[in-house]
């Protein structure tokens, strides 16, 4: 090994960090120990190197860290470390042989007397790009009755890639006639183990007890076939299938594979081993070498298997956006929003809504959309459908009122974004609480039958649909909603014609190609949702009686200061004096409502309240207070003008 300064480790290749560098040479373990020559990929080739940085490199456009880097064209190689002579070693099947990932643990563990082989990575075992299925220097070795040790890194979870790699390499040396075994080392979770680390605490003695320990990876097929389509994750306590995604409860999981049985080897205290017929699915549940995961997490547009041991639950939706007509749905915006500025206005904001997320898959927006309209078949839910079909039915699905209400809320697991079709408004601030975490919280908690609940990135797009004027509570600041009453019905067939077009293929493609295209300048994703003329009316709309008259308050005092004919003076008053007024009035005749929740009703309308409290002038009593009128003159006040004011006010 070499150490290159910076400039001449950037002047190795193109693309090569200004770093400095190890240079590894990978040396011939067929040529004499004390005259080794390099080791090529094939004749004629460039001697094969790697470059470890010294100094980490800035993360490429995945956020990866690439620490070892080689120049193109030289293929594959194993690393033979050349600190002993391996001629004598490759031909005496008697000796045992190890396996590595890295040459760094290749070399350390040969320097502690176990010959050990190092991949450049678990995967390297040949090289399509020259058609060679199983590097030419491995393939040398006389593997016959040969006991092999693989030994990988030890991250506290086995990656499937892993899984598949160890797979792969014990078959193919098994067909050559070794005899495999793997070394599973110590490891802290989430702290990653290899064989350098391994031997910086314990001996060649400590190792030789784990070589004893090996565990063997010959002996049954359906353990290394049941790896290839299922993991387990370990919070929550479930099994998942690759394929589909499906999360399978352990215990549902064990029952479901409980009708196979599988021979295991058990090791006994004298150092025998035993054969059982175990059920599979028990076995494969303490295999060490099961894929298997810390947690979940949901990266649209990231990798299956992330860093730190997450499964990352995201399926790709299959819809490849192509350019391709899209009258249509031009035609059915300016349906759903009318031919007024107002209209236009919202047509454009609602465009950039729809395609922020498709443009940053993964992105959250810090608003919904609402279309409502009483017109039946205005067209307004299938807006929604025809954005859910790019996410595909992995990513997107829909709900009605009785999922904000169910214990359940899978329907939240996995999506990126859910069309809510005929919100009622029933049980408003309920549902309205219900919304506002899904649309401004930054994980939602999955609540999942048979399952323990588990925690996910939230990544929900709120796109809601109803025929009532009423269908959400929001209160006078609302910054969240976007509300659209659709007021015009295209006529049938418009429908009938959209209808045949949106189950096409090339219907999705080209929506999905045209909201790529948005021009998404000046749009916000945590901005306040655009005001509209719809919005205001459902705010009044939905507001209580004490809501309605707390709003005319704000708006005009004097209108509603009143007792009988009588008009209250006075600038401060406390929210029981508020709420006896309004008691007393044609709006307030019959209301079943607390002080505090009056007063909380005049702290979402904005009304300033006193912290401290103010003592009337000669009595015990005090009581805090709320500015009704003239408010920056009152904020600017001394508290001996206050209670001169609320003494006055009182005679």
């Amino acid at each position: 090994m070499e150490v290159y300064s910076a400039p001449q480790t950037a002047a190795v290749a193109p693309g090569f960090h200004t770093l400095p560098s190890l240079v590894i040479n990978y040396m011939d373990p067929r040529s004499p120990h004390l005259a080794a020559q390099p080791l090529r990929h094939r004749p004629k080739m460039p001697p094969f190197k790697r470059y470890r940085y010294l100094v980490d490199p800035p993360p490429d456009n995945k956020g990866k860290v690439k620490r070892y880097m080689q120049p193109a064209g030289q293929g594959v190689c194993a690393y033979f470390p050349p600190l002993i002579d391996w001629n004598p070693i490759l031909d005496d099947p008697a000796q045992r042989i190890f396996i590595t990932e890295g040459e760094l643990k290749a070399a350390k563990a040969t320097s502690m007397g176990f010959h050990t082989i190092g991949l450049g990575g678990v995967s390297n075992l040949g090289s399509a790009l020259s058609d060679c299925e199983f590097l030419p220097e491995l393939e040398d070795i006389n593997w016959a009755m040969r006991y092999v040790y693989i030994c990988f890194d030890n991250d506290g979870v086995v990656k499937p890639e892993v899984n598949a790699a160890i797979n792969r390499l014990h078959k193919r040396l098994q067909n050559l006639g070794a005899v495999c075994r793997y070394i599973e080392l110590p490891g802290v979770q989430g702290v990653k183990v290899g064989l350098d680390d391994y031997f910086l605490t314990h001996s060649a003695a400590d190792f030789e007890k784990l070589v004893g320990e090996a565990l063997p990876l010959g002996y049954c097929e359906k353990l290394w076939d049941l790896s290839s389509k299922f993991g387990l994750i370990q919070t929550p306590d479930c099994v998942v299938d690759f394929a589909t995604g499906e999360l399978i409860a352990s215990a549902t999981f064990l029952k479901f594979r409980g009708n196979h049985m599988v021979r295991s080897l058990t090791r006994e205290a004298d150092g025998s081993h035993s054969q059982k017929e175990v059920p599979l699915a028990s076995r494969w549940m303490t295999w060490p070498l099961r894929p298997s995961f810390t947690r979940l997490t949901y990266a649209p547009g990231q990798q299956q298997f992330l860093d730190g041991g997450c499964y990352n639950t995201w399926l790709p939706s299959g819809v490849e956006p192509k350019k391709g007509d899209v009258k249509l749905f031009k035609e059915l915006l300016a349906f759903t929003f009318g031919k007024t500025d107002e209209g236009k206005r919202a047509r454009d904001w609602f465009l950039q809504w729809a395609a922020y997320p498709i443009q940053n898959p993964g992105a959250k927006l810090y608003t919904c959309v609402l279309m409502w309209s009483t017109l039946q078949g205005s067209g307004k839910t299938l807006l929604g459908y025809q954005l859910g079909k790019i996410y595909g039915e992995k990513n997107y699905t829909e709900i009605g009122q009785r999922h904000l209400h169910s214990e359940f809320n899978n329907w939240a697991a996995n999506k990126q974004f859910i069309v809510g079709d005929e919100i009622t408004g029933s049980d408003k601030r309920e549902v309205a609480d219900e919304l506002k975490s899904l649309i401004t919280g930054s994980t939602v908690r999955i609540n999942e039958k048979n399952l323990n609940q588990y925690v996910l990135p939230n990544t929900i797009n709120l796109y809601l649909t109803s025929n009532r004027p009423v269908a959400l509570y929001l209160d006078t600041n609302d910054r969240r909603a976007f509300v659209w009453e659709v007021a015009e019905k295209a006529p049938q067939e418009f429908f009938d014609a959209y209808d045949t077009w949106y189950h096409t293929d090339e219907a999705t493609a080209a929506v999905h190609d045209y909201l790529l295209k948005v021009d998404l300048t000046g749009f916000n994703p945590r901005a306040k949702a655009l005001e509209t003329r719809a919005k205001v009316e459902m705010i009044e709309t939905g507001r209580s009686a004490h809501e309605a008259w707390i709003h005319r308050l704000k708006e005009d005092p004097a209108s509603v200061l009143r007792t009988g004919n009588v008009a209250r003076n006075g600038d401060l008053f406390t929210s029981q004096e508020l709420l006896n007024i309004f008691l007393g009035s044609p709006d307030g005749m019959g209301a079943n409502i607390k002080a505090q929740s009056f007063g909380a009703a005049l702290k979402a309308a904005g009304f300033f309240k006193f912290e401290e409290q103010i003592w009337y002038e000669n009595s015990s009593r005090k009581d805090r207070f709320y500015i009704v009128r003239n408010d920056e003159k009152w904020r600017k006040a001394t508290k001996a003008q206050i209670r001169k004011h609320v003494d006055d006010r009182s005679k």
